[in-house]
């Protein structure tokens, strides 16, 4: 993988892991505690915040959106055992 795009995931997981640092009156789960659904929903969130921002021609807020959505699936899978793919053919 690109190692620029994971500097910019690890840039986004890395801001996102200052918010387990807030109290629990501030923020009750922890991301460790969060559940898969949990984690799907606010990627999807950010999908369709980029879907909806495609429709101009700077596509910036796209993007932000799809960094966003990225550092979400790596935090899901940090937090959630994820099987790593068997078969490594494209068939």
């Amino acid at each position: 993988m690109d190692k620029k795009v994971l500097e910019v995931i690890d840039s986004e997981v890395d801001f996102a892991k200052g918010w387990d640092e807030l109290s629990r009156d501030e923020r009750p789960l922890k991301d460790s505690e969060k559940p898969v659904e949990f984690w799907i929903m606010h990627i999807q969130n950010y999908l369709d915040k980029a879907r909806k921002s495609c429709y101009g021609v700077d596509k910036t807020d796209a993007l932000e959106n799809i960094r966003k959505a990225a550092g979400l699936c790596v935090q899901c899978m940090e937090h959630n055992p994820t099987p790593k793919r068997s078969n490594t053919r494209c068939s």
